[in-house]
């Protein structure tokens, strides 16, 4: 789940529910809060089942990740500590193996994005 300011002094908070009754999918929701904290709307797109996982982070040589999507296209976008871009990748079923190899030690910031741009999953990576 993450927590992001809105300009207005609200925040919204983005996340996935586990549907149990539709074969334990992941389902994507959206809360949006005014500065007070009260809820002021909420979105849950159609039942978009995805699933991404990482191996190794910190990384060295390649960033490694496992996605599972229906019928979505999908893609990873990675920024530096700075906010310049590293990578943009149009991701794959199963594993999906990246070079690093020549990228600056650091903290990376890994964000999965549908066709729209809508960010469906975000998180640091160590590159050592």
């Amino acid at each position: 789940m993450e927590i992001h300011p809105a300009k207005d002094g609200g925040f919204m908070i983005a996340g996935g529910l586990i549907d149990n009754l539709d074969n334990f999918k992941k389902v994507p929701f959206t809360m949006f809060f005014d500065a007070d904290g009260e809820i002021v709307g909420t979105h849950e797109p159609a039942h978009r089942y995805y699933d991404f996982t990482i191996y190794g982070n910190p990384g060295r040589e390649a960033l490694r990740i496992m996605a599972r999507f229906e019928g979505m296209e999908i893609f990873l976008q990675v920024v530096n500590a700075m906010g310049q871009p590293m990578l943009r990748h149009r991701m794959t079923e199963g594993m999906n193996e990246l070079d690093t190899s020549v990228w600056p030690s650091g903290t990376y910031l890994m964000s999965i994005t549908d066709k729209a741009g809508q960010v469906l999953w975000s998180q640091p990576w160590i590159r050592e």
